[in-house]
């Protein structure tokens, strides 16, 4: 099943998702020394997760409980008493609801 996702640049670098992105690669090809994907065609480099396992094969995904493992430390870490893999979906409509947006524009 095809899933996809959206995100936003900030221009606050510390919290900007697409730069943690590009950090993430940075830290994966070359500190990882993961090689570097073929583009010339799809079929080469569709397969690859974009959130693969520090060690193993690139073309298998993370399994829910080590996503929902890392993504409870870094609550904690954070000082954040919220829990799970949908955070973002549960409290961005409290936001949207808080700031009395109305639910065709959510």
């Amino acid at each position: 099943m095809t899933q996809h996702g959206v995100t936003y640049r900030n221009k606050n670098v510390e919290i900007c998702p697409i730069g943690a992105l590009a950090f993430y690669y940075f830290y994966r090809f070359h500190h990882n020394h993961e090689p570097w994907p073929d583009f010339s065609n799809r079929e080469q480099w569709y397969s690859i997760k974009v959130l693969a396992k520090a060690k193993g094969p690139v073309d298998v995904e993370i399994d829910y409980n080590s996503h929902l493992e890392v993504i409870n430390k870094a609550f904690k870490h954070a000082n954040v008493s919220l829990k799970g893999t949908h955070t973002g979906r549960r409290e961005g409509c409290r936001l949207a609801d808080l700031l009395s947006i109305p639910d065709a524009q959510m």
